[in-house]
């Protein structure tokens, strides 16, 4: 009879955790949209104590090297930006909403160099918006994923290079 209330008692238990691991991921789901990424990854570890769950486990350490990746906000710190960006790649190669958010912040990153480099063609200031692009080119040049954004940095490139 023992084992039986014991074994009950852990089904029970595991069934908890769960749906609290659940939830948690529910709300970091939604603290990405929100943009609050301290919290989000905060819950994703949440999540990742309370389950076995592997893919929790990844998420959060994809959380993590997500957060690292926005450390690097200036323009003139892209480089690390995108060696924080291989890092998180680096985690798990599958997709996953984490994921998904830092494509948007990379794309979000890539439109302002596109900015400066556009109001840069009218200034005839353009050493080193040149260079940040061509570091981009050089590093992003075959992600298929920022192929457009990357295509028009080439084109702007090339029109401050004429």
């Amino acid at each position: 009879m023992k084992r039986y209330v014991v074994v009950l008692s852990l089904i029970v238990l595991v069934g908890c955790e769960g749906k609290l691991a659940n939830q948690a991921v529910k709300e970091a789901k939604l603290a990405f949209e929100e943009k609050s990424y301290d919290h989000a990854v905060g819950l994703l570890k949440l999540a990742s104590d309370e389950s076995s769950n592997k893919k929790y486990e990844i998420w959060y350490e994809q959380g993590e090297a997500f957060l690292e990746m926005i450390d690097y906000d200036k323009l003139e710190d892209f480089d690390d930006l995108l060696l924080a960006w291989t890092d998180l790649n680096l985690v798990d190669s599958k997709p996953s909403f984490v994921k998904e958010e830092a494509v948007a912040y990379i794309k979000d990153k890539l439109t302002e160099v596109k900015e400066l480099a556009s109001g840069t063609l009218e200034s005839r200031e353009t050493k080193e918006v040149i260079e940040l692009i061509h570091l981009i080119e050089k590093r992003m040049g075959t992600l298929k994923i920022f192929e457009s954004e990357i295509e028009e940095l080439i084109n702007l490139k090339q029109e401050m290079e004429e």
